[in-house]
């Protein structure tokens, strides 16, 4: 394996870690735990190694269930057994059809793949599996009849700006602890700054405290 391969995989558990620690920390069944995921699965995040910015709330629970049972290393990305093999389901293609599913909440999986040929986004002799594009968007919770009949339902769009600098997020991770004066431990979060279109990181910082942050605090330029 490369070791950009490694660096990637390590950022990547990284990252799920940081948005699951202050929550595996606490016994299974506590309260307010669905509501602490529910909040996460609504904010906007840069993830490594992907194009997408969003986490379903079912990816939390199945992060929380693998690190409760095998601890840190079940946050690694698997290495694909059939590597070198032709895929069905690339990672951008898997984007691409998620995109598209999101946007017109009531096309069938027929109508998702003949969009992304029309679009150009996807090779037009591509041959793409019904069954496993239905499982990747059932997956993604996009399949789910009550949402597509909701009427005036939420838009599932994914939030974005064309230019950089018209609109800045925040968001905060938890990290770990530190000593402060008087040789005193406290937990330290990390801060952010995230230009919505470009995804850059403009600035962040450590705090010893999370009312430095208060929600997704979103600030027009």
């Amino acid at each position: 394996m490369k070791k950009d391969d490694n660096e990637l995989k390590e950022q990547v558990a990284l990252f799920r870690y940081g948005l699951i620690s202050d929550i595996v920390c606490l016994e299974p069944g506590t309260k307010g735990i669905y509501a602490k995921i529910k909040e996460k699965a609504a904010r906007h995040y840069t993830i490594p190694g992907s194009r997408r910015d969003r986490i379903e709330a079912e990816t939390f629970r199945d992060w929380i269930k693998k690190y409760r049972k095998d601890g840190f290393d079940a946050l690694f990305p698997k290495t694909r057994t059939d590597k070198g093999q032709s895929r069905t389901l690339s990672t951008v293609i898997e984007d691409i059809l998620i995109d598209i599913k999101e946007e017109n909440l009531q096309f069938s999986v027929k109508h998702v793949i003949d969009k992304a040929r029309e679009l150009g986004k996807i090779d037009k002799n591509l041959e793409l599996s019904q069954t496993s594009v239905y499982r990747l968007l059932s997956s993604r919770g996009l399949m789910d009849k009550r949402k597509i009949e909701e009427p005036g339902g939420k838009d599932h769009r994914r939030f974005s700006y064309e230019h950089a600098g018209e609109l800045f997020m925040s968001d905060v991770m938890h990290g770990p602890a530190v000593f402060t004066a008087g040789r005193k431990k406290h937990k330290a979060y990390l801060i952010a700054f995230i230009d919505d279109a470009s995804r850059v990181i403009p600035y962040a910082e450590f705090a010893l405290g999370e009312k430095f942050f208060i929600g997704s605090i979103f600030y027009r330029v």
